[in-house]
């Protein structure tokens, strides 16, 4: 059964989401290249991995050992995914296998929960 938000959730999430249109330099920039470094995991949702956008993003982005980075690929053909995996692997090495099949949904529901729930398991049993 498909979880459903509550309405004002959905807007107050709408309200926050920031399409920048800069060369890189905007503080927008900034902060999400400090967030991408200090992350444990990274997940790109609907991000469409222009060369341009990625290397405005990640431009001196320096993530901690061992990041994993889960993505979705939607509609991209498997030249793209490559030339894109290709991309980001300088930066993020740790990266998880790309479904194009998987829109964001259907990721959300079936790998990132899952993912989730394995890391949790894993986690406890070091502990």
């Amino acid at each position: 059964m498909p979880m459903e938000a509550p309405p004002e959730r959905i807007q107050q999430a709408a309200k926050r989401i920031q399409i920048m249109h800069t060369d890189g330099t905007n503080q927008n920039f900034v902060v999400a290249r400090k967030y991408l470094s200090d992350a444990e995991v990274i997940c790109f949702l609907g991000f469409g991995f222009h060369p341009t956008n990625v290397q405005r993003l990640l431009d001196g982005v320096k993530p901690r050992p061992g990041v994993f980075t889960l993505f979705t690929t939607f509609g991209l053909k498997r030249p793209e995914i490559t030339a894109m995996v290709h991309m980001l692997q300088p930066v993020l090495a740790s990266l998880g296998e790309p479904d194009p099949g998987f829109d964001v949904l259907h990721f959300l529901r079936d790998k990132f929960v899952w993912w989730l729930e394995m890391a949790a398991r894993i986690a406890a049993a070091l502990t």
